[in-house]
């Protein structure tokens, strides 16, 4: 079991330092770069703040559902997977994925400007696939916590008749 949780850890240290490499870096120093050369052409110059902001708040709720995931290895690898401990951190997932969802659907306009300035419709598809991804994400972490409560539930009726 060890070896399997390894690897899933190794896995999530790398995603998330390309993560927060590529997004939590990049993105917003090209961002603030564009508003200081565009500055007096662009309109629009809150729009590229927000986005900017948009970015890095769903870069804070990546590696805060990364670290419940983290938290549920754990509890894999101590096998006690059935357990209550592991429902808190998928609710905690679930939320996080309900506010990656919910700021990409407020943000959508903040999206629409900054693709209407720049003619990149491709801003408003990323906002949407973004915020569908966020619900999938939360209806999937909702089912999954029903699943495992009824699960544990089923588990402590099995003991009690033995």
């Amino acid at each position: 079991m060890k070896k399997q949780t390894l690897f899933l850890r190794i896995a999530l240290i790398i995603l998330s330092l390309a993560i927060v490499g590529m997004v939590g870096g990049l993105i917003p120093v090209a961002i603030l770069i564009g508003i200081i050369s565009d500055w007096s052409q662009f309109t629009y110059q809150w729009a590229y703040i927000g986005l900017a902001l948009e970015i890095e708040l769903t870069v804070i709720a990546f590696l805060f559902a990364v670290s419940q995931v983290w938290l549920i290895l754990n509890q894999i690898e101590k096998r006690r997977v059935f357990t209550e401990l592991t429902i808190k951190p998928i609710k905690r997932i679930k939320y996080a994925s309900l506010f990656v969802f919910l700021l990409f659907v407020v943000g959508a306009p903040i999206a629409f400007f900054v693709a209407q300035a720049e003619d990149a419709p491709g801003i408003v598809l990323m906002d949407f696939l973004v915020a569908l991804a966020g619900a999938t994400m939360t209806v999937f972490s909702a089912v999954l916590q029903k699943l495992l409560s009824e699960a544990i539930t089923f588990k402590k009726e099995n003991e009690l008749t033995v």
